[in-house]
């Protein structure tokens, strides 16, 4: 008879170990790794890892029996919202997977306006500080009535007034936090 070659495959008992960020703004360069242990040969996994169904291009490592997948991407405008990220590996037709979600989100502002920069006393001036939808700024610590909305005050402007210095600052809750 002919010679026949046993090929011998550990399986592992767990899942992958994603590790992502899990808010990521718009804009900004983010990596993902992906790690399982007890696969051998681990150099003949197949690994995938996708964002939505956005295919990721991964760098895939093993050492001994351990396999890691790292892929690196930019989070667009287009992907602002729930997302979700997923890691799967194959190995002698049986697969194991993770999934994480994650929030993408953009952040705009904070803006502040003055009306008039440079005014003659007695002049109406108004300053307004305000952002992007769902942030909630502050102006001179007075809140806006809420997220997404403006703040503002007028002032006449005096010689006490003059130089004075205003400030904006924005905050967004991102999924509850």
């Amino acid at each position: 008879s002919a010679p026949r070659q046993l090929q011998t495959f550990a399986l592992p008992a767990t899942t992958p170990h994603l590790t992502v960020r899990r808010f990521l703004e718009v804009g900004t360069t983010w990596s993902v790794n992906c790690t399982l242990d007890g696969l051998f040969p681990a150099s003949e996994v197949q690994v995938h890892l996708a964002l939505g169904n956005q295919t990721l291009n991964s760098t895939v490592e093993s050492h001994e029996n351990t396999i890691t997948a790292t892929a690196t991407a930019t989070a667009s405008i287009e992907q602002e919202g729930a997302q979700e990220i997923v890691c799967n590996m194959t190995l002698a037709n049986v697969s194991w997977e993770a999934r994480e979600n994650i929030t993408i989100y953009s952040f705009q502002g904070p803006i502040l306006n003055l009306s008039e920069p440079s005014a003659p006393e007695g002049t109406a001036v108004t300053v307004t500080c305000l952002a992007g939808p769902r942030v909630q700024v502050t102006l001179d610590g007075i809140p806006a009535p809420a997220p997404g909305q403006p703040v503002q005050f007028q002032l006449n402007a005096t010689e006490t007034e003059d130089r004075r210095i205003f400030f904006c600052s924005a905050t967004l809750r991102v999924d509850g936090e």
